[in-house]
């Protein structure tokens, strides 16, 4: 076991949550509560306690009680920085929020510990250089934007590395290789076809 997977199983703990809920409650202002709660109500986005907007922590575990979602909510929204596992311990994502909107950088990861996404938003758009990745860690997308707009180079890839979208937005509109055409037939097989006489 590396130093790194190591430390995300400390980190990943149940003790680790328990320490953070017995830390964290002392502070009226602040609870840390289950998600599955029955004391949680989510009810048109807005999570409730006691039918009051809530603020505080959240936190779910799975049945061998890993932490698998970490998040911050102010007046019943996403509010701060919220976090997902997968069951074996290792980060699914990293997100931002500012009263329910995404804000800042959101980073994901494949189970396999690759790069899945690195989004930058500004408002709850996107704004600036969006990458996606293929789960074997080849470069999927670099997409552009302006105020939440595709605007400026679009570049697509295939899991081998194949460039098969290349074009440039501007002004709300695409100029170049959008995408590449499937050229195989759909009759793979002639003796599937049904030929009238």
């Amino acid at each position: 076991m590396t130093i790194m997977e190591r430390r995300g199983r400390i980190q990943n703990s149940p003790w680790v949550g328990l320490l953070l809920m017995a830390l964290c409650s002392c502070t009226p202002d602040r609870p840390v509560l289950n998600l599955d709660s029955e004391a949680i109500v989510l009810k048109n986005g807005i999570y409730y306690r006691d039918k009051i907007p809530f603020t505080g922590r959240l936190y779910k575990l799975n049945t061998r009680l890993d932490t698998v979602f970490l998040g911050d909510y102010r007046n019943g929204q996403e509010h701060g920085i919220q976090k997902k596992w997968y069951a074996k311990g290792r980060l699914q994502e990293v997100r931002l929020f500012n009263q329910g909107e995404k804000e800042g950088r959101h980073i994901g990861y494949w189970d396999n510990g690759n790069k899945r996404f690195d989004y930058l938003f500004e408002q709850d758009l996107f704004s600036g250089i969006q990458k996606e990745w293929h789960a074997n860690g080849q470069l999927f997308k670099q997409i552009h934007f302006l105020a939440g707009y595709e605007q400026g180079l679009q570049r697509v890839w295939d899991t081998d590395g194949t460039l098969i979208a290349n074009y440039e937005a501007r002004n709300g509109r695409n100029y170049g290789n959008i995408g590449r055409k499937n050229c195989k037939s759909s009759w793979q097989n002639d003796s599937a076809r049904v030929v009238a006489e």
